[in-house]
């Protein structure tokens, strides 16, 4: 995985201190938050910090009492010019040495050989305090020629002044792109460019429920060096294709593991099975190896690796019998999918191949993406592709048909109440990459205790088992059986549910979810999918149906519900679709959530709508 800097990107390895401060929403208040950069002639800098905050309450006392910072010792070295906590009284205490902690090498699931974590824990810290530190770094560039800045403002707190300065040589070109910031200098003098911009947070701003873009349509300051996407592949393809050279042991390799191989397609498929199974994913962290792969021989010897080293391996593979393939950059999350107009390095945090001669995406750092399928944070996303053309590209994202779940239960009900239900879930397309994930998770003996669990988690009691089931035309899964004590109620007249079992990760309330809100300004995380759901209720003797739910079909140009339910004698069914194919590629806007929301909530209410009322006899 590419380091991902959120606030000062490609050679501002330092985040904005606010990026530590937790969501304490209306617990503290930053008085100012002033960075400044002064660029020398070979794109080295000095970056001076200037924050402080206040907290307002016990709360914002005791959480943001400690501020970490972070920094590559490898090409950056630190000065704290001032770190101190200015008492509501007026008085300064300094932070003493005793109070500053360092911590190297590890953050969080990832190892970072040369970062260093600086604490600093505020003395006397209490509610109408602030805490003010200046600090500077002094920096070489990450990749040759080039600076990049991207500021985006913490949103959950109020600030009063947000001010970043460049000071660059006259003719370095920089090119800049802001939101809610306004330019309040803008001149070249004695040699220097100088820029200057301020903003102010007046209220306070929360993300909506799965939102995209955030980056892109949140207040924001760009300033880059690259004049293009193309001049920045220029300058980061050739770093990349040293280390690339096929030795004779990845030729000898790929030519041993494609023997007998019918078609590229194929022998793509063997080279990208081997280094998924065999490479381990390790993310490791230093210097130039932020963005640059170690040598593909290497990797190969070492059998373990980050993203790029997965994908330089396998681009070493593939190019040794023939195959085109070129690194992608890529944001892997639920995120962001656009690409802002100007080139941005820190719009990524992964790299993937594409094989152009394919047309195919492939991710090796994905265990159980099968070939041909991406992993859903891969799917519908803006990329750039270092050496092809055009340059920039997006993903595929899967169409309902290639993300299908079938589900099939019997519920059989005893006359005590209690029920045995039989469910067998069935996932096709890329959801079998899901069941491989979740198959994998099971398979030190706990399938049945994840099988009970499921039963707790709906407050039920009773026994229950997990077993997997022999895959059948392409499709997968695994069938859960439950003995459950108290099913329904001893009420006189009560409700039973249809949608009683575990339905996999595909869920109809995952698409129908995000139109609940009353209303909506932002894009939204709109993946395809289809689920198919057959339920049938057995009643004892003693308990008689008061109602069947009504049939129901609606639908719009993206969405279709189908559900029937029939039965008598004690036996009732229930047969549903859900199609859901928005053909957005995962990333739906306002404009539709104003289109599609009617339709979405009448499908949630036909399905809350879906159940047995009966009375005991």
């Amino acid at each position: 995985m590419l380091l991902q800097i959120r606030h000062t990107i490609l050679l501002v390895l330092l985040a904005l201190p606010v990026a530590a401060l937790a969501d304490d929403v209306g617990h503290i208040k930053i008085i100012h938050n002033l960075k400044s950069f002064q660029v020398a002639d070979d794109y080295s800098y000095t970056e001076t910090n200037d924050f402080e905050y206040k907290a307002l309450t016990d709360q914002g006392a005791r959480t943001e009492g400690r501020l970490p910072i972070t920094y590559d010792k490898s090409r950056s070295t630190l000065e704290i010019l001032t770190a101190e906590t200015i008492k509501a009284d007026g008085r300064h205490i300094e932070v003493p040495a005793s109070a500053i902690a360092r911590q190297n090498g590890i953050l969080g699931a990832y190892t970072f050989k040369d970062f260093e974590v600086v604490n600093l824990n505020w003395p006397e810290f209490t509610p109408g305090d602030s805490a003010h530190i200046v600090y500077r770094l002094h920096s070489q560039p990450l990749l040759p020629s080039s600076f990049a800045v991207s500021v985006t403002p913490y949103l959950k707190a109020l600030q009063d002044k947000v001010e970043v300065s460049i000071d660059a040589p006259a003719g370095m070109p920089l090119k800049a792109m802001s939101s809610d910031f306004k330019t309040e200098t803008d001149k070249t003098e004695h040699g220097r460019h100088l820029l200057v911009w301020r903003m102010s947070v007046d209220k306070i701003r929360e993300t909506e429920p799965n939102q995209t873009d955030a980056r892109i349509t949140n207040p924001h300051l760009w300033v880059s060096s690259f004049a293009s996407w193309d001049a920045m592949a220029g300058t980061y393809l050739p770093l990349y294709r040293e280390k690339l050279t096929p030795s004779p042991e990845i030729t000898r390799l790929a030519t041993e593991l494609t023997a007998g191989a019918s078609s590229d397609r194929e022998k793509a498929q063997r080279l990208y099975n081997w280094v998924r199974n065999n490479i381990r994913y390790v993310a490791i962290y230093a210097g130039l190896e932020t963005w640059v792969p170690h040598p593909a021989d290497q990797v190969l010897q070492n059998r373990f690796g980050d993203c790029k080293d997965h994908t330089v391996l396998l681009d070493a593979l593939l190019r040794a019998v023939g195959i085109n393939s070129y690194p992608v950059l890529i944001q892997s999350d639920e995120a962001s999918y656009r690409l802002p107009d100007m080139a941005m390095p820190g719009f990524f945090n992964h790299m993937i191949n594409y094989l152009p001669d394919l047309d195919l995406y492939v991710d090796t750092t994905s265990p159980f993406a099968e070939f041909g399928t991406l992993p859903e944070g891969d799917q519908g996303k803006q990329v750039v592709r270092f050496g092809a053309s055009p340059l920039l590209g997006q993903t595929p994202a899967s169409t309902a048909a290639e993300h299908q779940s079938r589900r099939i239960t019997n519920i059989e009900i005893h006359p005590d109440g209690s029920a045995s239900v039989n469910t067998q879930l069935w996932f096709s397309g890329d959801l079998r990459n899901w069941y491989n994930a979740f198959r994998a998770q099971r398979q030190d003996g706990n399938a049945s205790k994840w099988a009970t669990d499921q039963l707790e988690a709906q407050r039920k009691r009773g026994r229950a088992k997990l077993t997997w089931l022999t895959e059948k035309d392409g499709w997968e899964g695994f069938e859960i059986t439950q003995n459950i004590e108290n099913f329904i109620s001893d009420r006189e007249i009560d409700l039973i549910n249809f949608g009683h079992a575990y339905t996999g990760n595909l869920s109809i309330y995952n698409s129908l979810d995000p139109f609940e809100r009353t209303s909506r300004t932002s894009s939204f995380a709109c993946r395809a999918g289809m689920l198919i759901d057959t339920v049938k209720v057995s009643l004892p003797d003693n308990l008689r149906v008061l109602r069947l739910p009504h049939d129901h079909t609606i639908n719009n140009a993206v969405t279709k519900f189908e559900v029937q339910y029939s039965g008598s004698n004690g036996v009732y069914t229930m047969n549903s679709t859900f199609r859901w194919d928005p053909g957005h590629a995962g990333n739906c806007g306002k404009t539709d959530w104003d289109a599609w929301r009617q339709t979405m909530r009448q499908i949630r209410a036909a399905v809350q709508s879906g159940v047995l009322a009966y009375e005991h006899t």
